[in-house]
């Protein structure tokens, strides 16, 4: 891993700021409040708003298509916010092998440095 050590020193700042993302987000799991909320809104209000997409109350309005739209874009929302929250422990993850691969580097840099010496 050739990088100057601005380089070094940014890649670093940006792996510690994803893995204390990942830890705020589990500390925030570890609370059963929050634990639950997500849990509703994860897995319970999908199969609601899919339930509400197929009610008849719902489709023999005129206002159809714009409660059918409503509907689908709140299920995206809801995939968006699962996909975020996936994509902090993914991207934690990635940032602790940068992170000990930079710091195996720099230990490397350091002996080859002394061994010229």
């Amino acid at each position: 891993m050739n990088i100057t050590p601005e380089q070094a020193n940014a890649l670093r700042k940006d792996c510690k700021e994803h893995i204390e993302r990942k830890q705020l987000l589990d500390r925030l799991n570890a609370n059963p409040d929050f634990e639950a909320l997500v849990k509703h809104y994860l897995e319970e209000e999908p199969a609601r708003l899919t339930q509400l997409y197929g009610d008849p109350a719902i489709n023999l309005t005129d206002k159809r298509e714009l409660h059918r739209e409503e509907i689908h874009e709140r299920l995206i929302g809801i995939a968006r916010f699962a996909e975020y929250l996936r994509g902090i422990h993914m991207l934690a993850s990635q940032a602790e092998k940068q992170l000990e691969d930079l710091q195996k580097a720099e230990a490397e840099a350091v002996s080859e440095a002394e061994v010229v010496e």
